[in-house]
């Protein structure tokens, strides 16, 4: 327990602990570096607006569940659309390259305040009205991102949000946050190591892009596929043990039968192993306000975000936990998300350490090249067949384990695979130097405001 005094004459209308512990800290930084607040070195902040009707194309909407620690999530069934013809969208509310988007109403204090920097592929897209875009000219925007995720900037937030069943900040309170002004050597510094981070993660997209439009376009299968047999019958005699009706959907078959027409395919389980994550009670979870340094990053679902585990996650488990459960994860493991979210791909990298929930599936490839296995995995090869093999847990999507091992993973030609490895093989290598990048930016923040 941490218990700290205050003066009675120091009291104000606000009767909450972490306000006043806070006011403590700004006092010792106020001891090291002037501080600004965002009011005062801001050029804009505005929230977005809110839009009820979504489309399957048009302008990417940025809801609060996609501003992650430092940058978006682009999971497909994450971001949602806006089609420009059946809404009229002021200017005010589309976002630029370099603004800096935070979380600002959340019913979770886990990403309340989760900041990102928006990259040139997400521009002029829309936010919503439960967050709110920063411009900053006085600062470099990549310096700004990062001691906006600090933990002196959270911890503000946190101490000034407010409500009984959400955490909200107005924007009043949000222009009052603090920032430290840190010497210039410092902010060029972090700030270099941010844009370089963004920059790795950007073409380590485009690579996973390029294997995965490789791997369809080897296949070639597109035009043996029917699209939609919303009615549809099967004989009994092609019945299997799986006896649910998404199992005989023509889509899922007809891609399948397809692929073998072309391929040899083999089943997943006969070239990796497969395991579960562990569910370890919601008693022993830590958000990110509650964590000591020793923690360790707890995955669940919503924590694969593009196609990586994320490191600033919702929560966090002791390292006792950790050393308890000893999941003997490596990097190159592949991990697809098997309750709720089906079919969400990422692959661990060096310097990943974390425990895995009990939505997770662990796959380690043996007997072939895991790069290629993750791409096959990640397109509508791996995800109809893991939806096919789904069922309704009461209310909840789930895939078993053994399931999962049935799906078959076509071999295309030798030349072809290795292009597609190569491509995925460089993609995390640029995943794992953004990860060390922003690691070892943010470890200076928290050195330089200890």
């Amino acid at each position: 327990m941490y218990t700290f005094n205050i003066n009675y004459t120091c009291i104000e209308d606000k009767l909450v602990v972490p306000y006043y512990r806070m006011k403590m800290v700004i006092t010792k930084i106020q001891e090291k570096y002037n501080l600004k607040s965002i009011d005062e070195i801001a050029d804009y902040c505005i929230s977005g607006n809110y839009i009820s009707s979504y489309s399957s194309e048009g302008q990417p909407y940025l809801r609060v569940h996609n501003i992650r620690s430092f940058e978006i999530s682009l999971n497909t069934d994450d971001i949602v659309f806006v089609d420009l013809k059946l809404h009229k969208i002021p200017d005010k509310i589309r976002i630029k390259s370099g603004d800096v988007v935070l979380v600002r109403t959340t019913i979770s204090i886990s990403n309340f305040g989760n900041a990102a920097i928006i990259s040139r592929a997400l521009e002029n897209s829309i936010i919503s009205q439960h967050v709110t875009k920063i411009g900053i000219s006085e600062f470099d925007p990549y310096f700004f991102v990062c001691i906006m995720n600090s933990n002196f900037v959270k911890n503000q937030l946190l101490s000034i949000g407010y409500g009984s069943t959400r955490l909200e900040l107005t924007h009043d309170q949000l222009r009052k946050v603090l920032i430290p002004i840190i010497p210039q050597k410092f902010q060029k510094e972090i700030a270099d190591k941010i844009k370089n981070a963004i920059e790795r993660q950007e073409k380590a997209v485009q690579n996973l892009n390029k294997a995965k439009s490789t791997l369809i376009k080897n296949l070639d299968i597109l035009s043996d596929i029917i699209q939609n047999n919303l009615f549809y019958s099967v004989l009994s005699d092609d019945l299997e043990e799986m006896l649910t009706p998404k199992f005989y959907y023509p889509l899922y078959l007809k891609t399948l039968r397809a692929i073998k027409k072309k391929f040899k395919t083999i089943a997943l389980i006969e070239i990796a192993d497969v395991s579960n994550g562990k569910e370890v009670g919601s008693e022993n979870y830590r958000n990110y306000s509650e964590k000591t340094d020793s923690d360790v990053p707890f995955i669940r679902t919503s924590d694969i975000i593009n196609n990586e585990i994320d490191n600033y996650p919702d929560f966090y488990i002791s390292e006792s936990i950790y050393n308890e459960l000893n999941q003997d994860i490596q990097p190159g493991d592949i991990l697809f998300t098997k309750d709720g979210k089906i079919g969400l791909s990422a692959m661990l990298v060096e310097g990943d350490k974390c425990i895995l929930a009990s939505g997770i599936a662990r796959i380690r490839v043996k007997k072939h090249d895991p790069y290629y296995i993750f791409a096959v995995l990640d397109t509508f090869i791996g995800k109809y067949q893991a939806e096919q093999r789904t069922v309704i847990s009461s209310t909840i999507p789930h895939l078993r384990p053994e399931r999962l091992g049935e799906i078959k993973i076509p071999i295309i030609p030798e030349t072809e695979q290795k292009e597609i490895s190569q491509l995925v093989k460089e993609a995390f290598k640029l995943k794992q130097e953004k990860k060390f990048l922003i690691k070892q930016a943010k470890d200076l923040i928290e050195k330089l405001l200890k």
